[in-house]
């Protein structure tokens, strides 16, 4: 079972800025930071935290414009697993029965979504 915490949207302004602002509805898990900008070509780091006991996961989704929900990859507790699609725009790191980090990279308008992380138990 999965538990939802979180959404982060990513939206490209008439600044050419990348505007990211977190949402968190869970005690058990967060995610950080609250808001974030960044320019087209930079990365933007996500933080997922998590205090469930005998969650060893973390997943991490994206929601693009047209409301589909796309799976990006999980990170384990010794390791990460993007799916490929996203192997070359985004690095994972952590441990997934704790903490983790979602790093995308060269950021474009493509970019702009929602994005959720989830802990989860296998």
């Amino acid at each position: 079972m999965s538990k939802v915490t979180s959404r982060f949207t990513l939206i490209a302004t008439i600044h050419s800025l990348l505007w990211l602002e977190v949402f968190s509805n869970s005690k058990d898990v967060s995610q950080m930071p609250p808001d974030l900008l960044r320019k087209p070509g930079e990365s933007a780091v996500l933080q997922c935290l998590h205090s469930i006991s005998g969650y060893n996961y973390i997943l991490w989704y994206k929601q693009t414009r047209n409301r589909e929900l796309q799976y990006m990859g999980r990170l384990a507790v010794t390791s990460s697993q993007p799916e490929p699609e996203f192997s070359k725009k985004i690095s994972l790191s952590g441990s997934g029965n704790k903490n983790g980090t979602l790093i995308i990279n060269d950021l474009t308008s493509n970019d702009s979504a929602v994005y959720y992380c989830a802990a989860f138990s296998q």
